[in-house]
């Protein structure tokens, strides 16, 4: 509705500031999904543990 209400009307400042916050929304709950699969494990790196010391 916020980009229709943008091609009606361009200089729409409610519109602009609510697609900027709809974008930042959007990319902290992309940032927050990414540490959530990380943190259940979903990392293939995730699971990598160390050899002992002195081991190869």
């Amino acid at each position: 509705m916020v980009e229709r209400a943008i091609e009606l009307d361009p200089n729409m400042k409610n519109a602009k500031d609510i697609t900027k916050y709809i974008d930042a929304k959007m990319e902290r709950m992309a940032e927050a999904s990414s540490a959530q699969e990380h943190k259940n494990g979903n990392d293939p790196h995730a699971n990598v543990v160390p050899a002992p010391a002195g081991e190869k």
